[in-house]
C-alpha cells in the first residue's frame, strides 16, 4: 500500500466512514474547524481503498458499518505493515457489550466514542489529538486502549509513540446521556450544518422535521447549561439540542411531524413548569416541516421561533 506524508504532521490528515451521514458531517466540520484535513468514505470498503492512496494520520470509522465493520476494517489495517500503527477510534452505539471492547482492545483500538457524539466535547478531542508528540495520554480518554507494538521494522515509526497509551479511570471528555452526564449543545454552526441536513432529507424521502425554539430568560441568572440539561432529558437520545447567538436553545426532532412536535413542546412546556428550570425559560415555540410550507433552513428556523407559542413566562 502506497500513501503520502506531510511535513506538518500536526494539521492532520483524517479519514471518516459512518453510516449516518450527520455524524459523518459533523466530524468532517469539526476536523476543518480544528484546522485538520478530513476525507470521507463512503463504507469500510471504500476508506481502505483510500487508505491506499493517502497515508492518513487517524482514521474514525463506525462500528457498525456494513458489510466491512468498523473492527474489520481496524483488523485489516493492523495486518498492514505500513498502516500498523495508525491511529483509530471506533464510532459505537450506546450500550455496546464487552465483548465488542475486549475485541477493540484486542486489535488496538485508540479510542471508543459513543454516540450520539457531544459536539463541544468532540470539538476539544479533535483539537488535542496527539498526532505529533503523543501529548494527549489515555489518562484523558475513557476507552483509550494501549496499541500492540510494532511487529515489522518498516512500520510507520514516526506515529509510534502517538498511540502508546495507558488506560486510566478518570472521567471521559466525552460525556453520555447515557451516563448521566449532559450532552454539551451543539453550537450555532453545527445548528446549521443539521438543519440543511436533516430539511434535505425530510423533503427528499417525504419525511418530517419537528423543531423546537426554547428562549433564554434575559437576565445573568438564567443557567443555559441547567436549561440545556433539562431540555436534553426531555427528548430522544437522537434528537439535537443546540445554543445559539439568539439567546435560545433549538431543538431538532428528527421524522417528528407537527402533531409530534405538538406534543413533545407541551411536554417540555408541563414539565418546565414544575421544575425550578422555568426561571431560565422564557418562550417556547415550534413548527415542524411539511406543515412549515419550506424547506429553507434560514426560514424554517425563524418560522419555528415565531410560530406556534406553548409557553411564556
Amino acid at each position: 500500500m502506497a500513501g503520502r506524508r506531510r511535513n506538518d504532521i500536526k494539521r492532520a490528515l483524517i479519514l471518516i466512514a459512518d453510516s449516518d451521514p450527520f455524524d459523518v458531517r459533523l466530524l468532517e466540520q469539526l476536523c476543518v474547524d480544528a484546522g485538520h484535513i478530513p476525507l470521507t468514505a463512503v463504507d469500510g470498503d471504500n476508506l481502505l481503498a483510500m487508505m491506499a492512496r493517502e497515508a492518513a494520520d487517524w482514521v474514525f470509522v463506525g462500528a457498525d458499518l456494513a458489510p466491512v465493520s468498523g473492527l474489520d476494517v481496524l483488523e485489516a489495517l493492523r495486518e498492514d505493515d505500513i498502516f500498523r500503527s495508525v491511529p483509530v477510534t471506533l464510532l459505537t452505539s450506546p450500550g455496546v457489550s464487552e465483548a465488542f471492547k475486549a475485541s477493540a482492545r484486542a486489535l488496538g483500538a485508540h479510542t471508543l466514542l459513543q454516540k450520539p457524539l457531544a459536539t463541544r466535547s468532540l470539538r476539544h478531542y479533535l483539537q488535542t489529538l496527539p498526532v505529533a508528540q503523543g501529548n494527549l495520554g489515555s489518562s484523558d480518554l475513557q476507552g483509550a486502549f494501549p496499541a500492540p507494538a510494532p511487529r515489522h521494522p518498516g512500520g510507520r515509526s514516526a506515529l509510534d509513540e502517538t498511540v502508546r497509551t495507558k488506560t486510566g479511570n478518570t472521567p471521559s471528555i466525552i460525556p453520555t446521556a447515557q451516563g448521566g452526564v449532559l450532552l454539551q449543545p451543539g453550537t450555532a454552526e453545527q445548528l446549521a450544518i443539521a438543519l440543511d441536513y436533516e430539511l434535505t432529507r425530510a423533503a427528499r424521502f417525504a419525511g418530517a422535521l419537528g423543531c423546537i425554539a426554547v428562549q433564554l430568560a434575559p437576565g445573568p441568572c438564567c443557567s443555559t447549561d441547567a436549561l440545556a440539561e433539562f431540555v436534553r432529558e426531555q427528548v430522544r437520545t437522537l434528537d439535537y439540542v443546540f445554543c445559539t447567538p439568539k439567546a435560545d436553545l433549538v431543538v431538532l426532532l428528527p421524522e417528528t411531524d407537527g402533531a409530534g412536535t405538538a406534543i413533545v413542546a407541551g411536554r417540555l412546556a408541563s414539565r418546565l413548569g414544575d421544575s425550578a428550570h422555568l426561571a431560565h425559560a422564557h418562550r417556547i415555540t415550534f413548527i415542524a416541516y411539511p406543515d412549515a410550507g419550506t424547506d429553507d433552513p434560514a426560514r424554517f428556523l425563524e418560522l419555528a421561533r415565531n410560530a406556534n407559542i406553548q409557553l411564556t413566562s
